[in-house]
């Protein structure tokens, strides 16, 4: 009877994680161990559930946990693949996929995983060379079809990406999220093809594919409930940290909105390390009312901070950045939705230096839209009213920080990062408190892969050609620009800066 009732949690969890409903999924994980404490299936699922939410350590604490219980289970293996492919960590990635092949020879979704590090890694050659026998037979799954299609694209191959795209569309059924990073694909080949009605068709067609569960009121009440915890009137009565470290830099703002040029300028300079999206303070932020022995949810409960509290939260997050890189001066922490943790930061670390990313609202909403975002981390990227609301509210939170905070804040426009590389990159390195280096003009001289949806731009020189993106399908975007201007901004909508 105990193994019939687990293996009926065990669909239930699946079919929660498949509509997206990460927590019902894990809490039904949870009651499965509370039967089997060693069931690799359900852990395996909990750590595809931390995959989701971008919490990468967890999804690997997970991952482990089931190859150990299971050694020769290739799902596990697989699963840790991706988490590491995602992570940027390729080579980690490759030797998982290599341990799935030799437990499953031909196992389709550990070769589109290993094309997949192989493109994502900038070897291409490798990367073609593996799907080319199921591509020629015409075997090739929609996986693998993702990754020839991101081939076809950095080719500039746009009729073989489009005929190969729809070739599996019109196949049968796919997983939504596969489906969904096909029309993405499609929807960019026919946008840099000129065919704007039939890309905007395509991004559009996507985004209803897959599951996003979002409640507006959620997100205005979680804006209020941040500028009430850190108001101009409280924020002065709250303990700082004792510690004068210079050594994180906060990289915030909006996805899509030139992030990765900025770190990718701060990586060349020879006294930075990037971390990434170092999810160490959203991890921090979620215990600290259980750490601090509050009876008040966060971000209330800061009115409970003692000085041990923000010293202790302190070292907690500069113990994990400095076991990143135990040399560098400066570590760049590029989890972009920290702009809502900006009153935590100045509490826990008066010395750092926060960079705030700014783009167009269209270029950066769009420019969302038409990515294929974690929905658990960004479920308002598939509807632009969506979109619009939480810029709104974004920009709402940032004014709320300007107004209060003593921490320095560095705005850079990325329309015109990109129109006077030198001089705003200058200002960006001195802003980090570093002297100047010329390497940080040559960033895509670096080597570096980063592991972001724009991967595949940073290796090369800046570009101007994202800037006014919006203008090629301004009739699709009223209901954004709507939302924009009942939320005060039409005097961002104007022309962009350059």
């Amino acid at each position: 009877m105990g193994r019939i009732r687990i293996d009926t949690l065990l669909r239930q969890a699946q079919d929660a994680f498949n509509a997206n409903e990460l927590s019902r999924a894990s809490a039904i994980c949870e009651q499965i161990l509370q039967l089997n404490g060693r069931h690799n299936l359900a852990l395996n699922l909990l750590g595809q559930i931390a995959f989701a939410r971008g919490d990468y350590g967890e999804a690997e604490t997970q991952l482990l946990k089931a190859v150990t219980i299971q050694p020769r289970d290739a799902r596990s293996h697989l699963v840790l693949g991706e988490v590491k492919s995602y992570q940027g960590q390729y080579r980690e990635a490759l030797g998982r996929y290599g341990k799935v092949l030799r437990l499953e020879p031909n196992h389709p979704r550990a070769i589109a995983g290993k094309a997949d590090a192989y493109e994502k890694s900038g070897q291409r050659d490798k990367a073609r060379a593996v799907l080319a026998p199921f591509v020629e037979d015409g075997q090739d799954t929609p996986e693998m079809a993702i990754v020839q299609a991101r081939l076809e694209l950095s080719a500039r191959n746009f009729d073989d990406l489009v005929d190969l795209v729809n070739r599996h569309i019109h196949r049968g059924e796919i997983a939504p999220f596969t489906l969904w990073h096909l029309y993405s694909l499609l929807g960019k080949a026919l946008e840099r093809s000129g065919r704007f009605e039939e890309a905007f068709d395509a991004y559009e067609q996507g985004n209803r594919t897959v599951p996003s569960p979002f409640n507006a009121e959620s997100w205005r009440q979680r804006a209020d409930d941040l500028i009430a915890a850190f108001s101009a009137e409280r924020l002065p009565t709250l303990p700082r940290a004792a510690n004068d470290s210079q050594l994180p830099v906060f990289i915030v703002g909006m996805p899509r909105s030139g992030s990765t040029l900025i770190e990718s300028i701060l990586d060349a300079h020879p006294r930075v390390h990037t971390a990434g999206e170092f999810t160490a303070l959203p991890e921090i932020v979620n215990g600290i009312a259980l750490q601090i022995g509050s009876m008040l949810p966060w971000p209330a409960c800061v009115e409970d901070f003692a000085q041990e509290d923000v010293d202790e939260l302190a070292r907690a997050y500069l113990d994990r950045l400095t076991a990143v890189d135990t040399a560098a001066d400066r570590i760049a922490d590029k989890f972009l939705p920290n702009y809502r943790q900006l009153g935590l930061i100045e509490l826990l670390f008066p010395a750092a230096r926060v960079i705030h990313c700014r783009r167009h609202p269209l270029d950066t909403c769009l420019s969302c839209f038409c990515e294929t975002l974690f929905p658990a981390a960004h479920p308002y990227t598939t509807d632009l009213k969506r979109l619009g609301l939480v810029y709104v509210t974004y920009e709402r939170i940032m004014a709320h920080w300007r107004e209060v905070l003593t921490i320095p804040i560095l705005d850079v426009q990325y329309e015109q990062l990109v129109a006077d590389q030198e001089r705003l990159s200058r200002d960006i390195i001195e802003f980090c408190g570093l002297e100047w280096d010329d390497r940080c003009l040559r960033f895509y001289d670096t080597g570096r892969v980063f592991r972001t949806a724009s991967y595949d731009q940073v290796n090369r020189p800046i570009y101007r050609s994202s800037v006014g993106r919006y203008r090629n399908f301004e009739r699709h975007l009223e209901p954004l620009k709507t939302v924009l201007a009942e939320g005060g901004l039409s005097h961002r909508l104007a022309a962009p800066p350059g």
